[in-house]
């Protein structure tokens, strides 16, 4: 077996017999792999949608702080 074949297509009885150095080898090359491609640029959307998601946390962290506040006096 090569280490650049990718293991998600065989059975599981094609992988159980499968040596350790042979995973070791293929998540290395996998590793490698991604390490080249590094991390990409989100789109704007996504961007806009994480901003709106980390405010909306923000302000119902605030709204549950207020009604604690309230329902302790």
């Amino acid at each position: 077996m090569h280490a650049t074949q990718p293991m998600e297509g065989r059975g599981a009885e094609r992988t159980e017999g499968l040596a350790d150095g042979d995973v070791l080898a293929y998540h290395r090359t996998a590793r490698e792999q991604v390490d080249r491609l590094g991390l990409g640029q989100l789109a704007r959307g996504t961007r806009v949608m994480l901003w709106g998601l980390r405010a909306y946390v923000v302000f119902m962290a605030v709204v549950v702080a207020v009604q604690v506040a309230q329902a302790w006096h």
